[in-house]
């Protein structure tokens, strides 16, 4: 499989509330300000993002002493548990930040956020108190609620990256490697580490940058190897998810992105939306919706790895019928899309341990892509809709594949989107004017 490169964008979420009003007239001790009935209720917020600080705006610059946890409280709706909060602030700013003790919130927790005796730097003080409940929603990829891992063991992706210019060049050429190692987990995988003898490997919270560069003559290879280390597992649902209310009205912007037509999922086009209109047919709940579209690619496609249609997408794919696992997942990606459930095309890695043990193994040949849907309870379910059964001549679904994998049968996720590329990218720079031959080769070990 092919990938174009691009680069991802994060934007770290703040929550921002606003107070308006201040007045010298009122101030209200602590002890009595969640039974207090005159305080102005802000609007409910939901989806509120974990680890992150919370921004809180005000009309007039902040005498900051006033900011802490005798004036600002935070309280579990259901336990009435009164959370730890650590501030931030300045004297004469209009704002202060607040950051929860995050090991104490619970998703799908109501919280109540209490404000009150917040003073000026002219001495005024807040007119009425107020406060705002919010609502913690499953962070997009938590479904730990609703699988238990099983058959876990631990494995270590080997890249062996070489390139070479052509011997017809006589001089040193400048060249300049990086890769992007994201450290994806997700619902049957867990990232653990990294290591490499030929980078030097920077880690930060969200990715490991490597990099290297040097000079190399024409006709000679360079080599470079990097290891990633992951646990994985198997997985078993613990809960019945066709009970999805299949509410998304609330669902973050990181979720509604995978109901857009995007590269190879072309959710948009008319013979895709046809067939989802006709497949979906009086469906609402979408996991009956994603169990029809798995059916539909199961029984419909045929998998030719030689074919010209191979890694063309899902209209390729729809008008064919003839692709490989991108195409089979990509359909079923886009299906879902035009039906108004989220869903996503992974690629990575899909073996069983058995076939790890040749000392020759090549890992290239176990590269695969598959499906993920989103459940608003559940968070995101796989769905592995490339394999082929027949009895008695007749085609038939295997379910071990949908919304959980084969007993044995591994599955590695180095790329979540294949439109977002957020993935283990590789690329050359070259300062020649000849061209270099690059490869890069994959091995997969068990630990």
């Amino acid at each position: 499989m092919k990938s174009i490169k691009k680069i991802k964008q994060f934007l770290s979420a703040i929550l921002i509330f606003s107070f308006v009003v201040f007045n010298s007239n009122a101030i209200y001790a602590a002890e009595t300000i969640r039974d207090l009935a005159a305080y102005k209720t802000l609007e409910t917020q939901y989806d509120v993002p974990l680890q992150k600080a919370w921004t809180v705006k005000v009309t007039y610059p902040l005498d900051g002493t006033s900011v802490n946890s005798t004036n600002i409280e935070l309280v579990s709706k259901s336990t009435k548990e009164a959370i730890p909060l650590a501030f931030e602030y300045s004297t004469n700013d209009k704002f202060f930040k607040v950051t929860p003790d995050y090991t104490k919130i619970k998703y799908e927790e109501t919280y109540t956020l209490y404000i009150h005796d917040l003073k000026t730097n002219k001495g005024t003080s807040l007119n009425t108190p107020a406060k705002m409940d919010f609502v913690v929603e499953n962070a997009p990829g938590a479904v730990q609620n609703a699988f238990n891992a099983i058959e876990q063991a631990t494995y270590e992706l080997t890249y062996d990256i070489r390139f070479k210019y052509s011997s017809l060049s006589t001089v040193n050429n400048d060249y300049r490697v990086a890769i992007n190692l994201g450290k994806i987990d997700g619902t049957f995988q867990k990232y653990i580490s990294s290591r490499s003898t030929d980078f030097k490997l920077n880690e930060d919270d969200t990715s490991i940058t490597s990099l290297a560069s040097g000079t190399v003559s024409g006709g000679v290879q360079k080599s470079f190897k990097v290891s990633k280390t992951y646990t994985l597992n198997n997985i078993k649902s613990k809960v019945d998810l066709s009970k999805t209310k299949g509410d998304y009205s609330r669902i973050t912007s990181d979720i509604s992105y995978y109901l857009k037509p995007t590269y190879h999922v072309e959710s948009n086009e008319k013979e895709i939306i046809n067939l989802a209109n006709s497949l979906f047919k009086g469906i609402t709940n979408p996991y009956l919706k994603a169990k029809k579209a798995f059916e539909y690619v199961v029984l419909n496609m045929k998998y030719d790895l030689n074919s010209p249609n191979a890694n063309q997408g899902a209209l390729s794919a729809i008008r064919t019928k003839v692709g490989v696992c991108e195409d089979y997942a990509a359909l079923m990606t886009a299906l879902l899309r035009a039906g108004d459930v989220p869903a996503r095309v992974n690629t990575g890695f899909c073996f069983y341990d058995n076939e790890l043990i040749a000392a020759s193994n090549n890992g290239n040949y176990f590269r695969h892509a598959w499906v993920e849907f989103y459940l608003p309870e559940y968070g995101w379910i796989p769905a592995d809709p490339t394999h082929e059964y027949t009895r008695d001549g007749i085609r038939y679904v295997n379910y071990e594949f949908f919304t959980r994998f084969p007993q044995g049968r591994r599955y590695l996720k180095i790329q979540e989107s294949i439109e977002q590329y957020d993935d283990d990218s590789m690329v050359l720079e070259t300062f020649s004017k000849y061209s270099a031959q690059f490869n890069i080769d994959a091995r997969i070990v068990k630990k």
